[in-house]
């Protein structure tokens, strides 16, 4: 039995290559049932949703009467490495695209950029690369990303975004962790951000040539918070392995800058205990906003006012 053709589903059949076909209507069922969830779900005839301009276009959602277009939850599938031929993986999708969108409503609203549809995120993209090549043709340095793809530059101005939004609630004092609350999260998160590093011992030795014989002494190391710093930095290996070993414990390790293989043995291990609050009261007011800002994109993610198109919903069998 062949289904019959409706005018005007083209691109939203284009929109899930990766969706097989048994699964697409279940898949788009999905995304109500999500967003039912997450927040107000208003079934509503396509191209009816939203007043805007653009409201000819096709939208896989509409969030506080903003589209989200199929390329664009896409992109943000891309963007987050999300299989969107997954019922799991779609759920995720629509469920961060929706928290982007209104993440781009509040940026908007604060000038810190100056568009809310898809068709601007790609013109914007379309300048940054633009001025990248130009500058590299100058021979200037282009610092990151030297050429974007939409999922990259997605991931670029989500977290550019979430920053610049944090600092300006921060400035307005609409996030402002009061000394209790800090000391609280101090002791909530002490083994995080506070605990200082053990005093491990280390014998580093030299495996014999042959897989046989004794293993050689080459160096005794002591590791411990003053100096944990310099051996994350330039014997990274060593140092990573030394945290995860206890008293009397051996593991391969890369030595040194020239990469030779020795055996790290832990000879001692003492606790070194915890920095005071005031030692790291500013990472603990930084990681206390931070958890904050997360908690009002969530209330306004709930709070959205959330529409499937229905043209995704007559594809349901």
């Amino acid at each position: 039995m062949t289904r019959e053709h409706r005018p005007g589903t083209e691109r939203t059949e284009r929109w899930m290559p990766r969706l097989p076909r048994r699964k697409r209507g279940r898949a788009l069922l999905l995304v109500g049932v999500l967003l039912a969830a997450t927040a107000t779900v208003t079934a509503a005839a396509y191209g009816r949703s939203t007043g805007h301009p653009d409201a000819g276009r096709e939208q896989a959602l509409v969030v506080n009467g903003r589209e989200v277009v199929p390329e664009e939850l896409e992109t943000y599938g891309d963007a987050h490495s999300i299989d969107l031929s997954t019922d799991e993986g779609l759920q995720s999708a629509v469920s961060g695209a929706v928290r982007f969108k209104v993440l781009q409503q509040q940026a908007y609203d604060r000038g810190l950029i100056k568009y809310l549809d898809y068709a601007g995120f790609l013109a914007d993209l379309q300048r940054r690369n633009d001025s990248n090549a130009r500058s590299i043709q100058e021979g200037k340095a282009v610092y990151g990303v030297s050429h974007y793809e939409p999922s990259t530059y997605l991931s670029y101005v989500e977290s550019t975004l979430q920053h610049g939004i944090q600092l300006a609630l921060v400035a307005e004092k609409r996030i402002t962790p009061s000394e209790s609350a800090l000391r609280t999260f101090y002791d909530q998160h002490k083994d995080q951000y506070a605990k200082k590093v053990d005093s491990i011992s280390l014998t580093l030795l030299r495996p014999p040539a042959t897989g046989q014989g004794v293993a050689v002494p080459v160096e005794n190391i002591t590791i411990n918070d003053e100096n944990a710093y310099s051996y994350s930095k330039y014997r990274s290996a060593l140092y990573t392995t030394a945290l995860q070993l206890t008293a009397g414990q051996t593991q391969p390790v890369v030595g040194d800058t020239e990469g030779e293989l020795l055996l790290a043995r832990c000879t001692g291990r003492k606790p070194a205990g915890y920095k005071t609050f005031e030692e790291v009261r500013e990472e603990i007011t930084q990681r206390s906003e931070d958890e904050q800002f997360q908690r009002y994109l969530d209330s306004l993610t709930a709070a959205a006012q959330v529409v499937v198109s229905q043209r995704l919903r007559d594809l349901m069998p």
